[in-house]
């Protein structure tokens, strides 16, 4: 059974807030993982929850995954790039 939607969603279904971005620089994976974090810390995401993000977004997992594929920003991390790291 799907559980509810309890965070409102603009009409296209995604989250209202996304990370800034600049089209001329690169957005620096830190960067946007912290400015995640701040905004999900502004809409009172539990400490546990917002741990929980750091960890998936920040530890030694995922860093570990973004060195091995030279992954510096968010743009990077596309549907190729994780069939790739999945299947070969």
């Amino acid at each position: 059974m799907p559980q509810p939607i309890v965070k409102k969603q603009n009409p296209k279904g995604r989250l209202a807030h996304t990370v800034p971005h600049a089209n001329s620089q690169t957005v620096l994976w830190e960067d946007a993982a912290e400015t995640f974090l701040r905004v999900k810390r502004s809409e009172n995401l539990s400490p546990s929850t917002l741990q929980n993000y750091r960890w998936h977004l920040l530890g030694p997992r995922a860093t570990a995954f973004r060195e091995d594929r030279q992954l510096i920003g968010p743009e990077q991390l596309t549907a190729d790039a994780i069939r790739c790291a999945l299947f070969g």
